[in-house]
């Protein structure tokens, strides 16, 4: 009517348009209407959106899919559940006033505002209950009955696992002051059943401590305290209580949901992979399971809220020719040592004023396959300077408890060779290894004293007889070896005891048998070809042009573990001291390194290299706030900033290199631009 009457008023009137007011009318009426605001949370409203986005057909999903507590190893219920859970991590903070924060739970942006810190205990503990808690009251019910027939104390670990699983339930959810589940509000029924789980955990616990019965005796009596009926009665319905609440609150919300529509596509893309449909929106289906690499794909395009770390997982690289060998790149493997003496007894190219600076290198080999990339850090890269940084000072006298210590650790082996790991860096002096400054070094150092130390320590020996069942006399090449991988969590040593003619005898498998190398090692071990009047030296040390100090030093480690046991050093010494012969294959370094390596590298080889960067510059400020006092720390971080010199000093090589670094590191985001010597050669000391 009012168009008719007056068109330039009806579509230009001071309230907007004259539609206005019949939308103001028709959202206060629906807004009213209790069976509106059920379809709005229906299965059909949310099938509708599905269908007018294009984004996913509406699947329907039971809670029990992912919920049951037999679903834990199931891959399709698993990765609902996770989508389930992140939608709980991404629930944000009501404003005032919002009585239904419908809107904020289902924005697509979802980085703006403060997320509900608690509201992923709500199906967390549940869960936690269901898998993990409840399974572990079973097998301790089991035990006390397999004890009570037997009389002894049988399951132990059992009952302790027990305790620790209520300690961790205590502790993260439903603790009055400090769980999470204390921050949230909770339905009557929840309420009185946490209020229950609470009571009688605490009643059931101070029963028992109040007897002060034995260690063994209390373990027993709490595990039948929290195994009783009521107890266990008690934690079921909490678990059932948190379920429905979640089921009956949550769940229609996060139906309406930007993560549940992902989780449909993805699971639509798995059903229409295997089976053709009709109607790809509308048809009704069940869960079956989502795509490959649904996650990955999920955490790459979700924005997470404020106090939610953001992790998007990288991908794989991999070489050219399709094998996997990051931990072989930019790095080089060096071996060096005192040089044997020559016929007339003297040291080769050296003079006798050297001392024991006469260390020289015998091999280095960069453990790159293949070619070289452009770049990439290449043994002549090493500068000469390297073995002046990388030989260590032999270890000062300590008396009584240095000594014992000393023994105890294995810093020095049964046949009197101290043993250092060390880390530190040295200026790359090239421009061409892609712009790094720094070369990182870790090198395992061998030296044995001179006679007269050796004999003031009075360190006891094994027979030649012992040592010589413990050194490796021969390379032997095995392909089949060479091809197996080692696990990521329990290592696989190349080195084998044979035994012929009723001899045994330690050989090394290796992919290429090195036919000069194996004939010098038989014809005299090398660590009694060099002259003991002086300090002897061999080392092994691997340089890197990224920080990966992690990966170096455990593979150093591993290595001597390997070869040094009942903690003899000889094996290890005369099978790099063999390196010292011209004669002899470089190349056989690399592969006595590679199941060392792979080992190793498997523990990084799906994270990135700056990994281990973050994680070293972690550590190292712990180390630098663990071994200066607060004020000096203080003082050293103000007398950096105002840009002074400043020299450490200690007695562990490691410690100057983690200091350093984590001196620069407090500075950011400033930088250092002046000049930054992590370690300078023990000639350069004073």
């Amino acid at each position: 009517r009012r168009a008719i009457e007056d068109e330039d008023d009806f579509f230009d009137s001071e309230d907007g348009d004259g539609f206005s007011s019949i939308r103001s009318s028709l959202e206060a009426f629906l807004s009213l209407q209790e069976s509106y605001l059920g379809f709005l949370i229906s299965n059909v409203c949310a099938r509708m959106r599905a269908y007018l986005r294009g984004s996913a057909p509406f699947i329907q999903v039971d809670p029990l899919v992912f919920l049951s507590p037999g679903t834990g190893t199931n891959a399709p219920s698993q990765n609902f559940l996770l989508y389930a859970i992140l939608h709980l991590v991404c629930m944000k903070e009501k404003d005032d006033g919002d009585d239904i924060d419908c809107i904020k739970n289902d924005a697509i942006i979802l980085n703006k505002g403060n997320r509900n810190m608690g509201s992923v205990s709500l199906l967390s503990c549940a869960i936690f209950i269901a898998r993990s808690l409840q399974k572990t009251s079973e097998l301790v019910v089991e035990g006390l009955i397999e004890d009570g027939m037997t009389g002894k104390v049988s399951n132990g670990q059992l009952y302790s696992k027990l305790m620790e699983d209520y300690q961790c339930l205590w502790d993260v959810f439903i603790a009055p002051a400090g769980g999470s589940l204390s921050t949230l509000t909770f339905s009557e029924d929840v309420q009185e059943s946490l209020d229950s789980v609470r009571r009688l955990l605490v009643t059931s616990v101070d029963e028992v401590l109040a007897k002060n019965e034995p260690s063994d005796m209390s373990a027993v009596s709490i595990a039948r305290a929290l195994t009783s009926v009521e107890l266990t009665s008690s934690v079921h319905g909490l678990r059932e209580a948190l379920f429905r609440e979640y089921t009956l609150n949550i769940y229609p919300v996060f139906k309406r949901h930007i993560f549940h529509e992902w989780a449909c596509q993805e699971a639509k893309q798995n059903r229409f992979g295997t089976r053709v449909s009709i109607d790809k929106y509308l048809m009704p289906s069940s869960y079956n399971g989502m795509t490959k690499g649904s996650m990955k794909r999920f955490l790459r395009q979700v924005e997470l809220p404020n106090g939610v770390s953001l992790h998007r997982p990288s991908p794989k690289i991999f070489t050219s020719g399709g094998d996997h060998k990051s931990h072989q790149a930019s790095s080089v493997a060096l071996v060096f040592g005192t040089d044997v003496p020559t016929d007339s007894g003297s040291v080769a190219n050296l003079s006798e004023s050297d001392g024991n600076k006469s260390v020289r290198r015998f091999a280095a080999v960069s453990l790159q396959a293949g070619e070289p990339l452009q770049h990439s850090l290449v043994p002549n890269s090493i500068p000469p300077v390297f073995e002046s940084y990388a030989v260590v000072p032999p270890f000062h006298e300590r008396p009584f408890l240095g000594t014992l210590r000393d023994e105890k650790n294995h810093r020095i082996t049964v046949d009197g060779w101290e043993v250092s790991l060390t880390n530190f860096t040295f200026a790359s002096g090239s421009s061409g290894l892609d712009d790094n400054e720094w070369l990182y070094c870790v090198s395992l150092v061998l030296r044995k004293p001179r006679v007269s130390v050796q004999s003031k320590r009075s360190r006891k020996y094994l027979s030649e007889q012992d040592i010589g069942l413990e050194c490796v006399h021969k390379l032997v090449c095995d392909e089949t070896f060479s091809e197996s991988k080692s696990d990521r969590n329990e290592f696989k040593s190349p080195l084998i005891e044979t035994e012929s003619d009723g001899c045994k005898s330690r050989k090394m498998l290796v992919s290429s048998e090195p036919s000069e190398f194996n004939r010098k090692l038989q014809e005299q071990s090398w660590s009694q070809s060099v002259d003991s009047s002086s300090d002897v030296i061999v080392g092994l040390a691997i340089v890197s042009d990224r920080n990966e100090t992690f990966r170096m030093r455990e593979t150093l480690s591993t290595v001597y573990s390997d070869f040094c046991r009942r903690n003899l050093c000889q094996p290890l010494v005369d099978v790099l001291g063999n390196f010292s012969n011209s004669c002899v294959e470089e190349s056989c370094l690399r592969s006595i390194l590679e199941p060392y390596l792979s080992f190793t590298a498997a523990k990084w080889v799906d994270r990135p290299i700056h990994d281990q960067e973050h994680q070293f510059s972690e550590i190292s400020g712990t180390q630098l706030i663990q071994s200066i006092p607060p004020v000096p720390l203080a003082l050293l971080f103000v007398t950096v900033l105002l840009e002074q010199k400043v020299v450490l000093a200690s007695s562990r090589r490691g410690m100057l290199m983690a200091a350093s670094d984590a001196i620069v590191q407090l500075l950011k985001p400033l930088e250092w631009k002046h000049l930054l010597v992590p370690l300078v050669p023990e000639s350069m000391m004073n």
